[in-house]
């Protein structure tokens, strides 16, 4: 029983550091959709339109909206997608969709080489992003790195300011580190809603870890000295 005491008393306390080193992670700011503008307007279902900005942020970025389903005009009072000023929130990215349109969003960016650290000299990081809002229908997000899935959120309706973390595989993360690209892609049953802010990447500090690894350490002296 002591050993196990010993065990769960390391496990909580690696526990409370991980938690702890959230708070001390470097974070890389990929997107906060504040500039420059960008709004784009598919009006057939006949192929995604697409909109580039190079330069645009610290990160070239691009933007591509497909109509899957109901009509569009000129305006896109059927469904649009706007970044910036113009977004609502202000400074976002929003996807807006009337009663029986649907459509696909994708934004994507490619990253400079050495903006992210490979696997050998840090941590797992993650790719966080904020659903600043939507409305009462579902939605889903899916990340891609060079084009290899790392995985999809489903998004409830009615969802706001609530900020969700992609785990990157050591494959994806080298990937980035040698200037890769990320694609973020949404959609949703007919009618969605939703709004995006916010997306960066987190690297845990190497002092967190170092605390992890000695909260490890210090489990398996206390058994050992209780087993002697």
């Amino acid at each position: 029983m002591r050993r196990f005491s010993a065990i769960s008393a390391a496990a909580a306390l690696v526990a409370g550091l991980l938690g702890a080193s959230s708070a001390q992670a470097l974070v890389i700011t990929i997107d906060d959709f504040s500039a420059p503008d960008m709004s784009v307007i598919d009006q057939a279902d006949a192929g995604a339109t697409l909109a580039g900005s190079p330069g645009g942020v610290p990160y070239d970025r691009w933007l591509s909206h497909e109509l899957l389903a109901g009509i569009n005009d000129a305006a896109g009072t059927g469904s649009k997608v706007k970044i910036g000023s113009t977004a609502f929130p202000v400074g976002s990215l929003e996807v807006a969709n009337a009663l029986g349109r649907d459509s696909e969003v994708k934004v994507g960016w490619t990253l400079v080489p050495g903006l992210v650290p490979t696997t050998a000299s840090s941590p797992a990081t993650w790719v966080s992003f904020t659903v600043a809002g939507s409305d009462d229908v579902p939605t889903s997000l899916e990340l891609f790195v060079n084009g290899d899935s790392q995985g999809t959120f489903l998004i409830p309706g009615n969802t706001f300011n609530e900020t969700k973390l992609f785990a990157l595989s050591a494959m994806a993360q080298n990937n980035l580190a040698a200037g890769g690209s990320l694609t973020l892609v949404l959609n949703g049953q007919q009618g969605w809603d939703m709004a995006v802010d916010s997306l960066g990447i987190q690297v845990p500090e190497p002092s967190s870890v170092a605390l992890v690894g000695l909260a490890l350490l210090a489990g398996g002296a206390a058994t050992r000295r209780r087993q002697a």
